[in-house]
């Protein structure tokens, strides 16, 4: 999807100040909200020798956004988050975690088409701080998940930065590479759940989305355990040596 010429010019001589005044109201107006999310922040904890744990034993937070565009840079915001949180033992989870986001700009026709969440239900959501204040809670000590994580996990960071949040670094996996690790290139996720008998749920909907990201990545990681890929660390190396034989064609 390329980018009008009119939206860039629409949001950096217009929306772009009419936004940041808003988020400046916002934090005056929630200084509790704004100081629980900062908090949080310093609750999070590094994950201690992350690199030689088995994937067996990572827990993860799967998890899928739905948003009003594709590009946070130029003003799209996060409108749902859904995400499920899971490990390949099955103890204790899955739990799973959905909000609304009411952004400061509503949703098009268009979006509301693709994601089901109408006005009145946009309207009734939450401010991004409150959302991500929970969801920081819930993913807290996982590594997230998402497909493609290049695209929702960098849109997180904009967004979350863009609040006054800077620094949000958390680990994550991305579930598209690991389809171009192990030969599926060239799938999208419609064809990788159709692919892998994944029972087909609401697509374009955060959590619906989420459980089923969850279910291929299970699928992932056990396929991966048979090229001889069982850590984090080794699954840095699969994806570095992917990259590096991209350069060379």
């Amino acid at each position: 999807m390329t980018i009008s010429l009119l939206k860039v010019l629409k949001y950096f001589l217009l929306e772009y100040h009419q936004k940041k005044n808003e988020r400046l109201r916002w934090k005056k107006e929630n200084k509790d909200i704004q100081q629980e999310v900062i908090t949080k922040f310093g609750q999070q904890k590094a994950m201690e020798d992350l690199e030689n744990t088995p994937l067996d034993e990572l827990t993860f937070t799967v998890f899928d956004l739905e948003t009003t565009g594709f590009y946070p840079l130029i003003g799209d915001e996060i409108i749902s988050i859904g995400a499920k949180k899971i490990n390949m033992k099955k103890v204790k989870y899955p739990e799973h975690y959905y909000e609304v986001i009411q952004s400061l700009e509503p949703p098009s026709s268009e979006i509301v088409k693709l994601t089901g969440i109408d006005y009145e239900t946009w309207k009734k959501g939450a401010s991004f701080p409150q959302v991500f204040s929970k969801f920081l809670s819930f993913s807290l000590g996982t590594v997230l998940v998402a497909h493609p994580a290049s695209f929702d996990v960098h849109f997180l960071k904009v967004e979350a930065e863009r609040w006054g949040f800077k620094g949000y670094a958390p680990k994550y996996i991305d579930s598209y590479e690991m389809a171009q690790v192990l030969s599926y290139e060239g799938l999208n996720l419609d064809e990788l759940i159709k692919k892998f008998n994944i029972q087909k749920r609401n697509r374009h909907h955060a959590l619906d989305d989420a459980e089923m990201t969850a279910m291929l990545f299970q699928k992932f990681v056990f396929e991966l355990k048979k090229h001889g890929i069982h850590t984090y660390s080794d699954w840095k190396k699969a994806t570095k040596s992917m990259k590096q034989r991209r350069t060379l064609f």
